[in-house]
């Protein structure tokens, strides 16, 4: 009796299988950059890119973008002094029950004096286009440790991807983060064998108001395409670029 229930024993160690777990939600691809940002002279809202006010926008490593170690909340700085950002975007291809989901996102280490309408964006080649609605959120909390999602922005959509435009929260953070993202079909009947996308941010560096935002837009050679006569009031800076290879 002992031996057949060994033996039972036995079969059943052997006999089951461990299945592997597959995430429903598969990062595939991803791009993560540092960026260093330092808004020189007295003049925010009037900096000429050629002139004495400019800005500098800097690639940095995530060990000095780790290192630097802002105030648990920030006060906006006065336009009388020289402003130094730090952001990190993470931009990614996801695949979600066999469907691919492009998502950006721009997470500020400290907060910028001016608040005015900023814009993050991913661009795409034609071969793809959006299947579903975009989704956007800022998340942002407060000095007092209230913390708040808001929702509110303006996409503009072309053949290559969507820009959308969106209002910074006003006064004293601790905690400011913006993501984008949406899913993707096919826009061709070939078989793609390597998708890409890039993402993009720019930060207004005076006041902006709505309608003028709304002539920017999203190009996958250059990102966000900013009209001329408007490029002395936002900072760029290098996309970030992902690609991922599989038939589809």
């Amino acid at each position: 009796m002992k031996k057949r229930v060994l033996g039972l024993l036995l079969f059943f160690s052997l006999g089951i299988i461990f299945p592997k777990y597959v995430s429903a939600d598969e990062v595939v691809a991803e791009d993560v950059k540092y960026y260093k940002t330092v808004y020189k002279n007295n003049l925010f809202g009037t900096y000429s890119i050629n002139g004495e006010n400019d800005v500098e926008n800097i690639e940095i490593t995530k060990e000095e973008y780790d290192s630097f170690n802002p105030a648990t909340t920030v006060q906006p700085a006065s336009s009388s002094v020289v402003e130094t950002t730090y952001k990190c975007m993470t931009t990614s291809i996801n695949k979600v029950n066999g469907e691919y989901v492009y998502k950006n996102n721009l997470s500020w280490k400290n907060f910028p004096a001016t608040r005015s309408y900023d814009v993050i964006a991913i661009v795409h080649p034609t071969t793809v286009t959006i299947a579903t609605a975009l989704q956007f959120t800022t998340e942002y909390c407060t000095a007092t440790g209230t913390c708040y999602s808001n929702r509110s922005h303006n996409p503009v959509f072309s053949n290559t991807g969507v820009a959308t435009i969106f209002p910074l929260p006003t006064g004293s953070l601790s905690r400011l983060n913006h993501t984008m993202s949406f899913t993707v079909k096919k826009n061709t009947t070939d078989t793609i064998t390597v998708q890409h996308a890039k993402g993009d941010y720019a930060h207004a560096t005076s006041n902006v108001n709505i309608t003028d935002a709304f002539n920017i837009y999203a190009a996958y050679g250059s990102g966000i395409a900013i009209p001329y006569d408007m490029l002395d009031k936002y900072d760029t800076f290098n996309t970030t670029s992902v690609s991922y290879t599989e038939n589809w």
